[in-house]
């Protein structure tokens, strides 16, 4: 690993034991005991000479003394030449570490952009010793940790920019520009990551280290002095619902739940970042200081979007919490907007911006509200969120920021396409179910569902969204490597289009994708936002750049020129390549991504709206708080992009785009598609996986993801328990091992018939044994019978398998297996497999399962 220097010189690292000062702290533990004596054991600590010191009642306000010899802390970044690592000895009064007149809380968690003391009890157990550093000759106790947008969480040196650290082999260190080791606290466990080793820091001789065995951790704890000190709310407060100015709306009622372990010291209620006081004498008496809080003071109000959240403080026998809500806004407007909607991408953890965009829009429309919001990916910052992130963290962040209003999603890059799918789906907007893959219809106003379930988007008449998510665009190959390609998602978008056009009648047709069509430093307007100069060609890597972006232009020039329908296609992502905001109308030329490794683009004409969605954060590269608001009638579509500045108005409202509708010219009416050339045009289908490898297991499906130029594909099987549908799902039955030979068939009116075959093998399950015993001069081996195979292949020899051709193998039906004539008190290398004789197409193959290895070694 090579090694940044600091300044001139590079880093060193020494663990040297500072001089250990023995402390009679009192015990946060007592709060466990009696309970009308916490809060006393809170107000009272002794100091070093056994003295009892006034403090606050509440845990959060007592005061823990340090000993009188700790070192001062800067107050400012030194001039970092050096590092070195020390142990320092503090006092802990109740949880509490008092240095340099700041309390830090023990917490059970880091939460990103907050300071940290790091401390592992000694020997004694009395006092704690805490991680710092020197620098120049002053002492630094306090480490800040982060989550980047790249998703690496990374322990920096407190108000020293730039150094993050690390473990590595010889220890703890310290390096400037290293973003790649990735922190996490778990189980009283502080470890590092480089992403293939973990090391744990540790504590031997008053020295702290780091080891790679996770049982020789140290016990570490962590205190912080910030704002957010560890979780406690378990249910965030939620809002349903907008409400109209003048409909005598009810007062709404928020409420949160919290740990039931914890003792709640107290809850304040804040509304428009004002804090609501309770008020007994009142009639209209506020519940603020609960855990449900009925909100007076938003009845009767003006439009406008007005944030309610909350804060928590507690404490329990051991850590301290406090945590603030998220903030949900509640929505007063006069109407909803006709036929228009928001879209934007990237919010990247910014939630409050999206109330900003919805206040905009109502303060040019006389306190109208959108009639739908699109978000088309990336709403989390770091890498990809799971389910459980997204469901449990930031869904209800965002929709607490989205006021109640009509909302479809589509994933980005830093979440699940999956669950992206389930929450537009649970909306009931007229999602369709086939885009449990990440590609389909999520939005159809037109659909019975959306005229249930739907409110605001109730007013948008003839509008249709079809997304894209990332994810769909992501294809793992049999390496292991990733290639971003818009190959799956062509097929049945050009189904969807196909279906559509069979009986169109002028509907708005919206695709939501997270990533672009064209080639970024390569189009004309891909300039630097800073500078308006060209960004680099074929910027950023191939998710930046889709392969087979060429053919999705095709797809959609296809059904906006022959069928004429009007489509707009609108995107994201590319803020981190620091890209203005851009739009290309009907007309214009388009430069896409052919193929990434190859450098390859094309330059093509385009017959549909293509542009930014509008970068709604503001932190990450050319994002600058951006969104698009676009309103249709059976005329015209207006397109505006809106830009907001430091207040969150709007600073930069380029001039509206009124675009004529191609579909004007034959309203209500099926259209025909355009005379097409008598000559066959050439036809190719593309597989990325011509074969594909199952394991034996529950019934299974997935999609083939093939496309071809001509668009029409029709598959078949020569297999009746590997079956595959007409969108080329391929369905394993369960249990079943074997393989089949997939027929993926292209043709089109104007192009050639063409055909590719795919094979599917689905070997056996790995062998599970139940049980190895040791024999005089050999072994038993007895393992879990496999269904539907033909034997199993033992292998065994004196010297390693992997390295020795000198291999004794043996076969059998049965689910057990006696080895004799071996010699004594030798150690044998084993391993089994199961085995399957099937047919693959007019041959016949051997599909094994994976190696199970062990080892033995017999008795005298």
């Amino acid at each position: 690993m090579k090694k940044t220097k600091l300044f001139r010189k590079s880093v060193t690292v020494i663990l040297a034991a500072a001089v250990m000062i023995s402390g009679v702290p009192g015990e946060f533990d007592s709060l466990g005991g009696e309970k009308n004596s916490a809060k006393k054991v809170l107000a009272e600590e002794v100091d070093e000479t056994g003295t009892t010191a006034n403090a606050t009642e509440s845990p959060a306000e007592s005061t823990g003394q340090a000993v009188a010899t700790e070192p001062a802390v800067a107050t400012e970044s030194p001039a970092i030449s050096q590092f070195q690592m020390q142990a320092s000895s503090f006092s802990i009064k109740n949880g509490i570490i008092n240095m340099n007149n700041t309390k830090y809380y023990k917490v059970d968690a880091f939460v990103s952009g907050q300071d940290y003391i790091i401390g592992v009890k000694n020997e004694n157990g009395n006092t704690e010793t805490v991680l710092s550093t020197e620098g120049d000759g002053v002492n630094t106790f306090t480490y800040t940790y982060r989550v980047d947008s790249v998703g690496n969480k990374g322990l920096g040196i407190s108000g020293v920019d730039g150094y993050t650290m690390f473990c590595a082999d010889s220890g703890v260190t310290f390096e400037s520009t290293s973003t790649a080791y990735s922190w996490t606290y778990a189980d009283s466990k502080l470890s590092c990551s480089d992403g293939t080793n973990t090391w744990y820091v540790t504590f031997n001789d008053n020295k702290f280290s780091c080891t790679k065995s996770k049982a020789a951790a140290a016990k570490i704890d962590i205190f912080t002095g910030g704002e957010t000190l560890s979780r406690c709310i378990t249910e965030e407060p939620e809002e349903k619902k907008y409400v109209l100015q003048d409909s005598q709306y009810e007062t709404p009622t928020f409420s949160i739940g919290y740990n039931k372990d914890i003792t709640i010291d107290k809850i304040t209620w804040f509304v428009n970042g004002q804090e609501q006081k309770q008020d007994d004498d009142s009639e209209n008496a506020s519940t603020a200081g609960k855990n449900v809080f009925k909100a007076y003071s938003l009845e009767g109000l003006a439009y406008g979007v007005y944030p309610v959240y909350c804060e928590i403080t507690g404490h329990d026998g051991t850590y301290y919490y406090k945590e603030k809500s998220n903030v949900i806004n509640f929505i007063v407007c006069t109407g909803v907007v006709p036929n228009s909607f928001v879209t934007f991408s990237d919010v990247h953890e910014e939630f409050e911006r999206i109330g900003y965009a919805i206040k905009s829009v109502m303060n040019a429309n006389g306190g109208m509200i959108p009639g739908l919001v699109i978000c088309t990916g990336d709403w989390v910052n770091g890498g990809t969120a799971s389910d459980d992130e997204l469901e449990k963290i930031y869904m209800p962040k965002i929709k607490g920021a989205l006021g109640g209003l009509d909302t479809v999603f589509v994933s980005g890059n830093h979440e699940s396409g999956g669950y992206t799918a389930t929450q537009t789906l649970m909306s009931g907007l007229g999602a369709t179910e086939d885009i449990a893959d990440g590609i389909g219809v999520i939005f159809d106003s037109d659909s019975e569902s959306a005229k249930v379930n739907g409110s605001n988007s109730l007013s948008n008449q003839g509008l249709v969204v079809y997304g894209i998510n990332f994810s769909a665009t992501e294809v793992v190959n049999q390496d292991g490597s990733k290639t971003y390609t818009y190959a799956p998602a062509i097929t049945q978008l050009d189904q969807f289009l196909s279906q559509r056009a069979q009986n169109y009648k002028g509907e708005l047709i919206v695709i939501s994708a997270h990533t672009g069509l064209h080639a970024l430093g390569i189009q004309p307007e891909s300039l630097d936002y800073k500078t308006y100069e060209p960004i680099e060609e074929m910027a950023g890597e191939n998710k930046y750049n889709l392969n087979d972006s060429d053919k999705m232009v095709d797809v959609l020039n296809k059904y906006a020129n022959e069928y004429k329908m009007d489509i707009m296609y609108f995107f994201g992502h590319n803020h981190s390549k620091n890209e203005v905001e851009f739009d290309i109308l009907s007309g214009q030329n388009i430069t896409s991504t052919m193929n990434f490794a190859e450098n390859t683009t094309m330059l093509q004409p385009i017959a549909f709206n293509y542009g930014h969605a509008g970068y709604l954060s503001t932190a990450i590269g050319s994002a600058n708080n951006a969104f698009t608001y676009v309103t249709y009638d059976s005329a015209n579509i207006t397109r505006q992009f809106t830009r907001l500045g430091k207040d969150n108005v709007t600073v930069d409202n380029q001039t509206d785009e009124i675009i004529t509708r191609k579909s004007v010219a034959n309203p209500g009416s099926t259209a025909t598609p355009a005379t097409k050339a008598a000559a066959k045009r050439k036809n190719e289908i593309y597989i990325l996986q011509p074969v594909i490898q199952k394991v034996q297991g529950l019934k299974q499906m997935f999609n083939l993801n093939a496309c071809a130029i001509s668009n029409t594909v029709n598959y078949s099987s020569d297999n009746k328990d590997i079956t595959v549908d007409q969108f080329g799902y391929v369905t394993i039955k369960k249990d079943y091992v074997g393989s089949a030979v997939i027929t993926i068939t292209a043709s089109g009116s104007n192009y050639e018939t063409v055909s590719k075959t795919v094979v599917v093998n689905v070997i056996p399950k790995r062998v599970e044994l139940k049980k190895e015993k040791r024999l005089k001069k050999g072994f038993k081996l007895k393992w879990k019978k496999i269904p539907n195979i033909d034997g199993y292949e033992i292998n065994y020899s004196r010297k390693k398998l992997s390295k020795n051709k000198k291999i004794k193998v043996v076969t059998t039906t049965k689910k057990k297996i006696k080895i004799k004539k071996l010699e004594k008190k030798k150690k044998y290398y084993i391993r089994i497999r199961a085995f399957a004789n099937v047919k693959s197409g007019s041959k016949k193959v051997k599909l094994y399962s994976d190696w199970v290895e062990t080892e033995i070694k017999t008795k005298k």
